[in-house]
């Protein structure tokens, strides 16, 4: 069996996700923008890259929060990963980028999987979250040779 040379992918997942997700609390809870993989050597590191559709309503602000998990441990964490801030009725639209390179130190299945909350806000009207029918939020995982 050739051993893969350092750096090269060995395999890509990914997935797309158009549903609607609203957060109106601090508590961190799961979307559908979650995919499995199996890593063929403990050694080997998972890139994790996504783009997510978020979006913000504030009269004056509010924070998204973004956290990825492998399996139930938070591998990355953002309490400010997009904000509204202005002081006026205004929608915010970002397609976000996030990227973490892992190392899961296993060969069994995993799970990766994105979390949302308003992690704060304002004394105004606030709004926050991910989705839209026709914008998409997007994960692949590549599973990298060390």
């Amino acid at each position: 069996l050739a051993t893969a040379a350092k750096g090269s992918v060995l395999q890509v997942l990914s997935m797309s996700s158009t549903t609607a997700y609203e957060y109106s609390s601090t508590t961190y809870a799961d979307t559908d923008i979650t995919l499995n993989i199996t890593p063929s050597s403990t050694s080997h590191k998972i890139l994790v890259v996504a783009s997510l559709y978020c979006k913000a309503y504030a009269t004056d602000y509010v924070a998204l929060g973004v956290k990825l998990l492998r399996d139930s441990t938070a591998v990355y964490e953002n309490s400010i990963f997009m904000q509204n801030s202005v002081n006026a009725a205004v929608n915010t639209f970002h397609n976000n980028p996030l990227t973490v390179l892992d190392a899961p130190s296993t060969t069994s299945q995993i799970t990766y999987k994105i979390q949302g909350a308003e992690a704060a806000n304002g004394s105004g009207t606030h709004q926050c979250g991910f989705g839209a029918s026709n914008k998409p939020s997007h994960l692949t995982l590549m599973e990298i040779a060390l």
